[in-house]
This record gives structure tokens, sequence and C-alpha cells, in this order.
């Protein structure tokens, strides 16, 4: 509880005061120190049983006894990996948890009594998402090894709002199916109201804060 209000402290501050990161949020090698923070956050949420696959994650499956053997595949565009003798397994939209039962029912079906799975990830796909508008660092960054992101901690790895800047008038631009789509959002809000429900980023995403009008 004290860690998860702390963080949301942190939040807070970041997106609400406009500190500017080039000065006082880097360790002086360039490392924006928010950012990490924000990501590992976001990595300690991410588990064997919330991770979900999809195209050009690299993951590791190794199977004991009776005949061990382990495999380090990239899961192909259609979600697939080809495995020793179940050949093409459809992993992508499954957890890591999922994957590993999968590939043991398989297993266990036609070929090895009690096969005992592993599925790792080794390397995660490259995810990105761009901030645009009024924050401190637009830019486009990567939150790769996460299995989501909130609005809140996007803006915070960019740096926060500026001065001029107002969390009430977020865009986030999305494509869906081919066609763009605009979700207007109250990052404000998000911060201030306590069980706000917060707004996913995924990749691709496009943010903009908007500005405070005088």
């Amino acid at each position: 509880m004290r860690r998860k209000l702390f963080a949301a402290a942190f939040l807070a501050a970041v997106c609400l005061t406009g500190i500017a990161p080039a000065q006082t949020l880097t360790n002086g090698v360039g490392t924006n120190i928010v950012a990490d923070t924000v990501l590992a956050e976001a990595r300690a949420r991410t588990s064997a049983k919330t991770y979900v696959l999809a195209a050009n994650d690299m993951i590791s499956v190794e199977v004991i006894q009776p005949d061990d053997f382990k495999a380090e595949r990239r899961v192909a565009e259609d979600g697939t990996v080809f495995l020793p003798l179940i050949e093409n397994v459809i992993v992508g939209g499954l957890t890591l948890e999922q994957s590993r039962q999968l590939v043991r029912e398989k297993l266990a079906k036609d070929f090895i009594i009690n096969p005992q799975v592993t599925v790792t990830l080794t390397h995660p796909r490259p995810k990105k998402f761009t901030i645009l508008g009024e924050v401190q660092r637009p830019a486009q960054y990567e939150f790769t090894g996460v299995d989501h992101l909130t609005l809140v901690e996007a803006i915070a790895i960019g740096g926060g709002k500026t001065g001029k800047g107002s969390l009430s008038k977020v865009l986030v631009l999305r494509i869906i199916d081919g066609k763009a789509v605009t979700y207007k959002l109250d990052a404000e809000a998000m911060i201030r109201k306590e069980g706000a429900r917060q707004f996913e980023i995924l990749p691709g995403d496009i943010i903009k804060v908007g500005e405070t009008i005088l």
C-alpha cells in the first residue's frame, strides 16, 4: 500500500508541476530517471501470467524428460512458433503461462508422458509510443518488456507537462482497423481522483498534451 501511495505521489508531482527533466531528472549521463523509474514499475507488474505474446517476441521453450530439448524461437507475424514434434504452435495472444500449458498439452497428447515445460521471454518485441505537445521531452519512447503502460505513466516518461500544458486536455490518436481514432482524455482527473479508471497506452499511440487557455 505504501509503495502504491509513493508511486502515485511521485507521478502526480512529475505531471502536475512541470519539472524540467533535462535539468533535474537526469543522472548526469543523459539517462531520464523518471522514464527509468516508471518503466521499472511497469515491468515489475509484468509476469508470466500477464505478458501477452505477439509477433517479434523471442521466447525460449525448454522441455525436460525424457528427451531434453531447448529451443529459442521468434514469434512469427501469424503468432506461431515452430517447435520439435508439435511443429507450428499458435502462442500469439497468449500469456507465457498459457503458452507453457498449451505446449505441455500438445506434447502430452501424442509424444511425451508428463512433460515438464518452461516458456520464458528472452527478448521482448519493441513497443513504441509518441508524445507531443506541451510536455518537457516530446519524443518517441519505447516501453519494451512491459505488458501495459498508462497514459499518466506515458506523460511522466515524457518529463511531465510544461508550464503552460494542461493535463485535462490530452488527445490520444490510435489506428484501429486502418482507421484513425482520437480519444479526448482528462489525465489530471486520472491523477487526482482515487480509483479513477486509467487509460492504457498501446504501441503506435500518439499522445498530444494540450495548452492551458488563460
